[in-house]
């Protein structure tokens, strides 16, 4: 059996604190609106892809749990 997909959304400092705990799934997706960010985080998981729209994360097909780590004023989006 494969393991879920995550997509974590915000990938500063909670979001690598969330990859880093992660055991028993696979990062597939990390969204930020500060591309670099993502890229950063997505270069830590095989296969990962990176992106700033955190709508494109979670519809993806590979995407089973969705880690939300942005911070306050953000996360109402």
């Amino acid at each position: 059996m494969a393991l879920p997909g995550v997509a974590i959304i915000g990938c500063g400092l909670i979001g690598k604190k969330r990859a880093k705990a992660m055991t028993g799934a696979r990062l597939v997706a990390c969204a930020d609106v500060e591309l670099s960010r993502a890229r950063a985080l997505a270069a830590t998981a095989p296969g990962a892809s990176a992106m700033d729209n955190w709508r494109a994360a979670v519809v993806r097909a590979d995407v089973q749990i969705v880690i939300v780590a942005t911070s306050v004023d953000v996360a109402p989006e």
